[in-house]
């Protein structure tokens, strides 16, 4: 991706979190000199800037390279929704697992109570 495309895709991201340039350069700790000429176009970031741009963002770095941006953010958007649903589907078996001892810790125990009684007799 050209310059100019990241730094608007940079100016974008900010302006949706209605930051002044130099709150943003002080959050992910560069000069707002520095900031302003990513978002002009005028210089890229670097691999080490580029990756507190993304962390602050919460984007993956693909995003700032991608000619597709939006479509890295919905393929994000349905990893952590596939992630959230597996956890699910694990808490879901778990109680199942859970449920399935204890039903066998009755079974054996009533197993024991008869066996004692049938041993009396």
């Amino acid at each position: 991706m050209d310059k100019k495309k990241k730094g608007l895709l940079i100016k974008d991201l900010r302006l949706k979190k209605n930051m002044k340039q130099i709150d943003l350069a002080k959050a992910i700790g560069i000069t707002s000199a520095s900031l302003s000429a990513y978002e002009q176009g005028a210089t890229n970031p670097s691999t080490e800037n580029l990756a507190a741009l993304a962390k602050f963002f919460e984007v993956p770095i693909e995003y700032f390279n991608s000619n597709e941006p939006e479509e890295i953010l919905k393929t994000e958007s349905w990893k952590d929704q596939m992630i959230e649903e597996v956890r699910a589907i694990k808490e879901k078996m778990q109680e199942e697992i859970n449920f399935l001892r204890e039903q066998l810790r009755e079974k054996d125990t009533t197993i024991h109570e008869l066996t004692a009684i049938l041993g009396k007799q």
